[in-house]
């Protein structure tokens, strides 16, 4: 399985809520899972080399890969994947101040994840963090503004998430979800 991992050198300042998307630009079939997305409290020039997947940087919340959102070094089960993002689709995720993980394809909220956010990174500067993985090749990082909440997403409250026991094995237990095209 390859993986690219890209690290923002630009920070969010925590008082403004953390927004950013990426533009998918190649696929391939048949991989198993995606890119995976979010946000690191760790700035690029202190990760280390050997650090191949974006879930090991300290200080990291992703959301993706074959449905699994990563917190502060836990695995947890989620119902979307970003296994069969299509090329030109545009991925965003939200940060808000309360510790709420928003995500977003194509301008469709596809979930919303509350309390997820450690207080402790709250109040930290965030980078922004793509792990290109499995079936995303390439994607270039957008400079656009949040878009409103519009959909129907599936809401978690983080507290209620199955947290995986055994998670060294990366892509084990593949769990199948909406595949995160956004519905018409």
């Amino acid at each position: 399985q390859r993986s690219f991992l890209a690290l923002g050198s630009s920070c969010f300042p925590p008082e403004t809520g953390q927004y950013f998307a990426v533009r998918i630009i190649e696929v391939v079939d048949g991989a198993v899972g995606g890119l995976g997305i979010g946000f690191s409290c760790t700035p690029a020039d202190q990760v280390k080399r050997a650090t191949e997947r974006g879930y090991r940087v300290p200080g990291t919340t992703l959301v993706g890969y074959w449905g699994r959102l990563f917190v502060a070094g836990h695995e947890y089960r989620l119902n979307w994947t970003g296994e069969n993002l299509a090329v030109g689709d545009v991925v965003g995720i939200l940060a808000t101040f309360a510790g709420d993980i928003v995500l977003f394809v194509n301008d469709v909220t596809q979930l919303v994840i509350a309390s997820v956010i450690p207080d402790g990174y709250r109040s930290q500067r965030a980078y922004p963090m793509v792990d290109l993985y499995g079936s995303t090749v390439a994607a270039e990082i957008l400079k656009t503004p949040a878009p409103q909440l519009k959909g129907k997403p599936s809401i978690f409250a983080f507290a209620d998430m199955v947290k995986v026991q055994n998670p060294s094995t990366w892509g084990a237990g593949k769990t199948s979800g909406n595949g995160g095209r956004a519905a018409g």
